[in-house]
């Protein structure tokens, strides 16, 4: 109606175009305000009315909660992260560590700083070779995604999490991941109305 009325009073292209790329800005605008406003349940009319999101807290907790534990934080990508990723110098470290244990106590009272330095540093490159012929073969974590899977539990862990979270606090958890994206998903849509409205003036 707006495009419509706009094109009435001055029926040029560039008021399509415009028009469009207008519409397009509102209605991308509109359509992200209303899926975390308002955040607390007001009455409009008798009725209710909260963000979509924020509504339907229970069931988007679920999804949340899938998407991160089968896309981010599942089984394969934190051991990719143990093994060849950011955190793969503490895992050697914890690696080191527990080959030291094994080492008899008096060996190691009896050695002098130097050689328990050089110990080791001969247990860090032998943990180093170990994790790397476990990071080449998928055969030796691939067995441990399911059980990995139940004992850290994530999906439900994080949906009972974010479920019993206050409004408020839901939708900054949430909220944040759209933020991030509003701006293109904005500009896209006023692309988008902005070339329907081009494609009606050249129709037209």
């Amino acid at each position: 109606l707006f495009q419509m009325a706009s094109y009435a009073m001055y029926p040029q292209a560039w008021t399509l175009v415009l028009g469009g790329a207008l519409v397009g800005y509102m209605t991308d605008t509109l359509a992200l305000k209303i899926m975390f406003a308002p955040i607390q349940p007001i009455k409009v009319l008798g009725r209710n009315i909260q963000g979509l999101f924020l509504k339907r807290q229970n069931e988007v907790s679920g999804d949340f909660g899938s998407f991160v534990s089968n896309e981010i934080l599942n089984p394969s990508s934190l051991w990719d992260a143990l093994l060849t990723g950011p955190r793969r110098d503490g895992f050697l470290d914890k690696v080191t560590d527990a080959l030291l244990v094994e080492l008899p106590d008096s060996l190691l009272d009896m050695s002098s700083a130097s050689i328990r330095n050089r110990i080791r540093n001969e247990l860090s490159d032998i943990a180093d070779k170990g994790v790397s012929e476990f990071a080449s073969d998928t055969s030796f974590t691939e067995p441990t995604y399911q059980y990995v899977g139940e004992q850290l539990a994530l999906e439900s862990n994080i949906r009972d999490a974010m479920a019993s979270l206050p409004s408020s606090k839901f939708e900054r958890v949430l909220h944040p991941v759209f933020e991030q994206d509003e701006a293109i998903l904005i500009a896209v849509g006023s692309i988008l109305g902005g070339l329907v409205g081009l494609a009606q003036a050249v129709v037209g």
